[in-house]
């Protein structure tokens, strides 16, 4: 008769074929890569040291710096400044109100 905790000679328990199973099998993760691309002034960005960042409900991403306002589409950015109606030229935060909304701030 067989008592549970018992190991027969030449049976190896079910744990260790599952332990071993597991360390030596050959996982295959496929890990996500990203793609990064950095984007500065040659590209359109008002500046390169960038102070607040954020999206509006269409998509375009919004920098603001200490040399203006870009906004970017995905493909080119669209810079405002002074001279465009903005109060500074430095924008230090922006929010997006529940009715989508994005307020600018500036020093």
């Amino acid at each position: 008769m067989i008592k549970q905790g018992m190991v027969l000679p030449g049976i190896i328990p079910v744990n260790l074929c599952v332990c071993l199973f597991l360390m030596l099998y050959p996982f295959h993760v496929a890990a996500q890569k990203y793609y990064f691309r950095n984007y500065n002034v040659e590209d359109g960005l008002a500046q390169s040291q960038v102070l607040s960042i954020n999206q509006d409900i269409n998509g375009y991403l919004w920098f603001g710096s200490f040399d203006g306002l870009s906004r970017y589409d995905g493909y080119t950015f669209t810079t405002f400044s002074r001279k465009d109606g903005l109060a500074s030229n430095s924008i230090t935060t922006s929010f997006q109100d529940e009715d989508g909304k994005i307020w600018f701030g500036h020093p």
